[in-house]
């Protein structure tokens, strides 16, 4: 998806693409100097896999898969799973560090249960171990909890003049951004 006034990306900093999955088929364990994030469109039975925890994708969801961390999809039922992609690729290229790495196998060992990272840092309580880094430790935010707090402050007729009612993906550990090199929001209008 790219913006006609530039040779390549949706902005001068992002990419933005439409990915397709059918029944059966695994998108093989890589890794690459680029974060991603992907936007569920449509299907069901689907998941994703970020080093090593499984999430099942559902329209709406909001899945983060930060810059070198391995990853792996797959579709385990009939029919399609459409997702919309975002890369940091325009700017890790300007920056000069595009590189990649596939991993021997397909799949990536699981190491967690699946929806691990949301059990731990997704219901508003934090481990009491430290957290590092800078990308959110939670790394897939559920469409139904999104949907369920956009109505819920409706409610409370607290609308923007601009914006109406947005809120930003943030890391639950620190409140900033989900990852540093993309900005991430939900808007209701």
């Amino acid at each position: 998806l790219n913006n006609p006034t530039l040779k390549h990306g949706a902005t001068h900093t992002l990419t933005a693409a439409i990915q397709l999955i059918k029944g059966g088929q695994i998108a093989p364990a890589h890794r690459h100097s680029q974060a991603a994030l992907r936007l569920i469109i449509e299907g069901a039975g689907a998941y994703t896999s970020v080093n090593g925890e499984r999430t099942y994708m559902h329209p709406g969801d909001f899945i983060v898969t930060p810059a070198w961390c391995w990853h792996d999809h797959g579709k385990e039922t009939d029919g399609v799973m459409v997702w919309l992609d975002g890369l940091d690729v325009p700017l890790v290229n300007h920056l000069g560090a595009t590189f990649s790495e596939d991993y021997d196998d397909d799949v990536f060992p699981q190491s967690r249960p699946p929806h691990d990272s949301f059990s731990r840092y997704g219901s508003g309580m934090l481990p009491l171990t430290p957290i590092t880094g800078r990308n959110s430790p939670q790394f897939s935010y559920p469409y139904e909890r999104t949907r369920e707090a956009l109505h819920n402050l409706v409610k409370a007729n607290d609308l923007d003049a601009c914006h109406a009612i947005k809120l930003k993906f943030a890391n639950p550990a620190t409140g900033d951004w989900v990852m540093p090199t993309i900005a991430t929001f939900a808007q209701l209008l």
